[in-house]
Order: C-alpha cells, then structure tokens, then sequence
C-alpha cells in the first residue's frame, strides 16, 4: 500500500506500507478533549494476521506543544514517548518518533484541550 504524508510544514512524501494487502486505513485524527488527562488514540485490534486487525498506524502532531504516546500503557509526562510540535510518531520508517506494531490499546496525551493530532490506521 502508498501512503501519502505530509509533514508539520507541509512537505509531502509517499511512504510504502507493508501488512495487510487488504487493509482499510481509519481515520483516528481527533483532539485531546480534556487537557491533562490521557485518552484513547487507538482501541485494542487483535491479531496483526487477520483482515481486522492492526498491520500499522500513523500520528502528526499538529499542535503547537507536545504530545505523549504510550503503546503499552497511559500515557501521561514521563508515561511514553514525546512527539514534538509537528513531528511524526508510528510504524512507518520514515516517522520521527518510529514504535513496533503492537495490538493492544494506544494511549495519547496532551497538556491542554484542543491539542490537534492526525492519525491513521491500518
């Protein structure tokens, strides 16, 4: 599959995701609805083997401050890995912050509400 990503200043590249031929990509874009406090990024997708499960995922950070990513946990300050002000976080190669494929929950936090993320699954 070729994914087209854009990064914080609007410079594209094609990115080849592997996985899944099958594969639909979500939309998990959204933002943080209560400042301080973690919320879901992406819901537990068993099985990285079958056509529902999760090959991959994608996060920008399109706010102005940080925001935190945990693949194993609650994510919170020192709770996961800091994806800076327009950096990239995920499974693809080319991403700033690059994490393993894991199925289990995804967890994200911002200190303020309103901080912007796109995301994507596969």
């Amino acid at each position: 599959m070729l994914l087209y990503v854009k990064d914080g200043s609007g410079i594209g590249r094609y990115e080849v995701v592997e996985g899944q031929e099958d594969a639909t990509i979500q939309d998990r874009s959204g933002t943080v609805a209560a400042g301080g406090t973690a919320q879901a990024f992406l819901a537990a997708n068993p099985s990285s083997d079958s056509a529902v499960g999760r090959s991959g995922w994608f996060l920008q950070n399109n706010s102005s401050a940080a925001l935190v990513v945990n693949i194993l946990g609650t994510a919170g300050p020192g709770a996961g890995v800091v994806v800076a002000a327009g950096q990239t976080a995920g499974t693809l190669e080319g991403a700033a912050v690059r994490l393993p494929l894991t199925t289990g929950a995804v967890s994200i936090y911002g200190g303020t509400n309103g901080q912007a993320f796109a995301g994507l699954e596969w």
